[in-house]
């Protein structure tokens, strides 16, 4: 065969490796449209924040949270995926029958992450099998972490789809034609405006390209970074309205650990060591079952992974990693959904790993020919043990479930009965105080507030030991008069760690007689109480269930 032929025939081979890319990932992102829950929407809190801001904008009322008293600018979560999730209201604009479209807008960004990783996986090595990139597209959609946050209307899964995508686009960091450096310029400025937290990925390539002596490159992509980010920060601290404690949760992030460090070293100290600890605790979670049985070995082959990549030259993706899990463990926060980005990296760790580890086989024994067994055995035992969990997901039951599949114990039917006493009940300027007030907001179309002064810092710290600090009854219960919340839901608080603390204050602050409380409705499954508050000083009629 001809120079040329043969060059013909490698074309060709690409060209179809690459269609099987997008077949198997549009294959995935249709398998797992099945798996998105039809009309329920706002069971982690923050999903039905970005659906209110995103009919917020649609109905063209701004960049506010109309689901709060007062409706004061979003401030706090940068405006990329709710304008989205916009888009999508504009066109289904009924809810709660839009709840599966707004999902699906996952799938569009679970498509583009198989996608990159693929291509990802080739590039590294272009010898491996064509099993190998599409073992991998499988080990990450059916990911716990990716699949899990695929049913929520949040940046998880957009965000892990820009750095990966990011990454395939920059590979190692040689220059790029125009379209493609236009493209990468892209995805970093969409990756800030998705979550802040997508300057980490504009430092790694603007790293990246220092280490490579693009220093002038460099700069461009520092400065796009810094540009979104100032331009976002900038916005959100001329708008932000910090008109109440309650609020504040609602409109800036929890100060990192390096300001706890200047006037309280040893909770800054407790915030990362937490994070540390918290995060090897959710990987059995967020990796998959696999990691329960095979930590060890996978642990090592990720380390061994990261070291060739960077050895070959892909330092971006070893570089976003440390950079992105440095600020995600000085965030006072639980860290368990953060580590969902890394994923992508992840299956790229673990293959990379097999080779490096095949290699040292073969140098040892110079008889043993060059195979991509190895990565295929590795990455088919993470799509099993995924597969395991998928099937348990999928499991038909009653009771409604969480994000990594975790059975909360409790009926959507409980939900939909107090959303209906709401709606029949209560006038359409009534203001309720719950944990799941978003969701209210938008199944009833009442404003509302969790009703608590938010101490993140509390929540989770110190590790193990930790007193969630909600606020006294006495702090709480003036703010809400002020805010106007006439009534308050007790609803089932599993999955919240601040849930029985705060449960048990608000039963605290029933009790004191200024709340003039009086129980006006309980769920036939007894998981959902309403009270209305003011009853001693505003006449009120009480219906009956």
């Amino acid at each position: 065969m001809t120079g040329a032929r043969r060059r013909g025939a490698e074309d060709r081979h690409a060209a179809l490796e690459r269609w099987v890319w997008w077949a198997a990932a549009t294959a995935a992102s249709a398998a797992l449209f099945l798996l998105l829950t039809p009309e329920i929407l706002g069971l982690f809190h923050d999903d039905a924040i970005y659906a209110a801001v995103a009919k917020s904008l649609a109905e063209g009322n701004g960049y506010h949270l109309v689901n709060l008293p007062g409706a004061p600018p979003q401030t706090k979560y940068p405006p990329g995926f709710s304008s989205l999730l916009a888009l999508i209201w504009r066109v289904f604009p009924g809810f709660p029958e839009n709840a599966r479209a707004l999902k699906s807008l996952n799938l569009v960004f679970v498509l583009i992450a198989a996608r990159s990783l693929a291509a990802v996986t080739r590039a590294q090595n272009p010898t491996l099998a064509i099993a190998v990139p599409i073992l991998a597209q499988l080990a990450l959609v059916t990911n716990p972490g990716l699949v899990g946050f695929t049913d929520y209307t949040m940046t998880d899964v957009c965000f892990s789809a820009l750095v990966v995508a990011a990454i395939a686009v920059f590979r190692k960091g040689e220059r790029l034609t125009s379209w493609r450096e236009a493209a990468l310029i892209s995805l970093v400025g969409g990756s800030i405006l998705a979550r802040s937290i997508g300057i980490a990925l504009a430092a790694a390539i603007a790293l990246t390209c220092a280490v490579r002596r693009q220093y002038a490159r460099s700069l461009v992509y520092l400065g796009v970074g810094a540009a979104v980010f100032l331009v976002w920060t900038s916005w959100a601290l001329a708008h932000r309205e910090l008109s109440s404690p309650i609020l504040t949760y609602y409109q800036e992030y929890e100060s990192p650990a390096l300001v706890h460090l200047l006037v309280n070293p040893p909770l800054a100290v407790s915030i990362v060591a937490g994070n540390v600890r918290m995060a090897i605790d959710a990987l059995p979670l967020v990796v998959g079952p696999s990691w329960l049985g095979a930590w060890p070995a996978l642990a090592a082959l990720a380390t061994a992974g990261m070291w060739r990549m960077l050895s070959t030259g892909w330092i971006a993706p070893v570089l976003f990693s440390a950079c992105y899990l440095g600020l995600v463990l000085l965030h006072p926060f639980a860290p368990h959904r953060y580590l969902v980005p890394l994923m992508p990296i992840f299956v790229l760790a673990i293959t990379a790993g097999a080779e490096a580890g095949w290699d040292l086989l073969r140098r040892a024994l110079p008889r043993v020919r060059a195979s991509s067994l190895p990565a295929v055995i590795v990455l088919a035992i993470v799509s099993a043990s995924n597969l395991v969990w998928v099937q348990y997901r999928l499991r038909s039951g009653e009771t409604v479930r969480g994000w990594y599949g975790i059975d909360l114990g409790y009926r959507w039917s409980g939900f939909q009965e107090t959303f209906h006493w709401i709606r029949t009940n209560t006038s359409a300027d009534a203001k309720i105080g719950s944990l799941y007030d978003a969701m209210y907001f938008l199944y009833t179309g009442r404003q509302g507030v969790r009703p608590w002064i938010h101490r993140s810092e509390t929540y989770f710290y110190p590790y193990g030991a930790a007193s969630p600090d909600v606020g006294a009854p006495e702090l709480v219960l003036p703010e809400l008069r002020r805010l106007g919340i006439a009534f308050i839901v007790l609803d089932p608080s599993a999955g919240y760690v601040e849930g029985p603390a705060a449960m048990a204050m608000l039963r605290q602050l029933l009790l004191m007689p200024e709340a003039g409380a009086v129980r006006v409705f309980v769920s036939g499954d007894g998981e959902h109480e309403i009270y209305r508050l003011w009853t001693n000083t505003i006449p009120a009629r009480l219906p009956n269930r």
